[in-house]
């Protein structure tokens, strides 16, 4: 199981710095790598949508506020659905998997050591927008 420590959550943020904000610079409460990293955080403990990851954050709140910036406190949940939907999925895995590759996971199954993280994904239903030419969301949990 990947257990994230003090150290790591602030190391996150070092690993989505190629990451564009794709977000207008008018009305931006927050900050795109508080953002990221409760919802990475969020997500690895199974929180399923933007809804689940605000909850998780709010719940974790004393923990986040030690550890990010959050000038404008814990982002809602229709910001983490607005700035997660306006993403580069791609340039998004390509910084999650450095950081991914960057831990130092060993196994305890008698693998010789070896580095793993076990990665599982899913595509939710309806979760697209045609309109605006936007796939169906994924979901990814380590």
């Amino acid at each position: 199981m990947l257990k994230i420590g003090e150290q790591d959550a602030v190391n996150i943020l070092r690993f989505f710095d190629d990451l564009p904000d794709p977000r207008s610079k008018v009305n931006r409460l927050h900050r795109l790598g508080d953002v990221i990293v409760i919802a990475v955080c969020a997500v690895i403990a199974n929180a399923d949508g933007s809804t689940a990851i605000a909850k998780w954050a709010k719940l974790n709140e004393f923990w986040l506020k030690r550890h990010l910036a959050l000038p404008n406190g814990i982002p809602g949940k229709d910001t983490f659905r607005r700035v997660l939907g306006l993403l580069n999925p791609g340039v998004f895995q390509e910084c999650f998997q450095r950081w991914l590759e960057s831990l130092d996971v060993s196994a305890d199954d008698g693998s010789g050591g070896k580095r793993l993280v076990a990665i599982d994904g899913k595509t939710l239903r309806r979760a697209h927008d045609k309109r605006n030419g936007l796939g169906a969301m994924h979901i990814v949990n380590a």
